[in-house]
């Protein structure tokens, strides 16, 4: 991956360079021929900038894992289990009312906080949500419909809003 972004900006700063020798030729300035140096000089600012990029992704990748009280996760879930946006989770529909939500980089501990707020409700009743089976790798989100009763809550597939810290 390294190699290939890093060979991919010298491609372009090249083309950069050869677009800039073509303006010189056919303008009015004086054309100076780049040395091998210069090229070479450029490559490095060009290596040094990719180091700096990957290394500002290792750090994000680091506060998912270490935890430092910032979202782990987030995401919006349609009711049939797709993930219309999100951050580091997938999302399944597993059956009526639960879904699966796995992180793409599993976090340091299972001790993190999760916020889920259902999107809509079918009637004047509100929706029930409740976690399950916390894992480092990711939890269960199981969605029921309030009867305002004292029976079960029906499950219900509905879309929700999810969001994971952790620390």
């Amino acid at each position: 991956m390294q190699k290939a972004l890093f060979f991919l900006i010298c491609l372009l700063a090249l083309g950069s360079a050869a677009a800039q020798i073509n303006e010189q030729q056919s303008g009015s300035r004086t054309y100076e021929a780049l040395d091998a140096r210069e090229v070479a000089d450029g490559i490095e600012t060009l290596q040094s900038d990719v180091d700096t990029l990957l290394s500002d992704v290792a750090a994000l990748e680091s506060v998912v894992t270490s935890g430092s009280n910032a979202a782990a996760a987030a995401g919006r879930v349609n009711a049939d289990g797709t993930l219309l946006s999100g951050y580091n989770m997938t999302s399944t529909l597993i059956s009526t009312g639960n879904y699966a939500i796995t992180f793409d980089v599993p976090l340091e501990n299972a001790d993190y906080a999760i916020m889920v707020q259902p999107i809509g409700t079918t009637n004047d009743t509100p929706a029930h949500i409740a976690p399950a089976d916390i894992t480092t790798t990711g939890f269960i989100v199981k969605l029921g419909d309030g009867d305002n009763g004292g029976g079960a809550e029906p499950a219900v597939n509905r879309a929700f809003s999810v969001m994971v810290v952790a620390w």
